[in-house]
């Protein structure tokens, strides 16, 4: 399935609870500065899983932007963008961060992951690449694990800079 719009997909809202689900599809802004994927309510559950492929025009290609999530992210696709390919950026995430595709930021860092409460691990068995951080985790509370598996690379400047914000 091809999904291409401007603004690609814009979740927003005060709860959201059934996730997001990209099965082999493709997620496309064809307008520059629009994210594929932004995902904005105050509250989702479900997490988002991503097997196809997700991009951004000039923009993230994934962005979480809400107070609480749960239920984690997996991708065995491509995110991409030309901003950060991926941006999280939560009061609350609960679950893992699994990569076992490609995450790629072509003008900033592959992934950013910041917020306050971190509960879950970050799982890399595939390619995070970005031209300033390959990875930049920034939570106030980090209460998980960082692995990056034998066959994952990180690749950036820094390819991964953790640390509290």
């Amino acid at each position: 399935m091809l999904f291409r719009s401007e603004g690609g997909i814009y979740i927003h809202g005060n709860s959201f609870s059934d996730g997001l689900r990209n099965d082999h599809g493709t997620i496309q802004a064809t307008s520059a500065g629009y994210q594929g994927v932004i995902i904005a309510s105050n509250t989702f559950s479900g997490g988002v899983f991503n097997s196809g492929s997700i991009f951004g025009d000039n923009a993230t290609g994934l962005e979480i932007t809400s107070n609480t999530f749960s239920g984690g992210i997996e991708n065995t696709g491509t995110i991409s963008g030309d901003a950060p390919g991926l941006i999280v950026d939560v009061g609350n995430f609960t679950g893992d961060v699994n990569n076992s595709g490609l995450i790629q930021g072509f003008n900033a860092d592959g992934a950013d992951l910041s917020g306050t409460n971190f509960q879950g691990s970050v799982i890399n068995s595939g390619s995070i690449v970005g031209t300033s951080d390959g990875i930049n985790i920034a939570f106030d509370n980090f209460d998980g694990d960082f692995n990056n598996q034998a066959d994952g690379e990180i690749t950036g400047t820094r390819g991964a800079r953790i640390g509290g914000t």
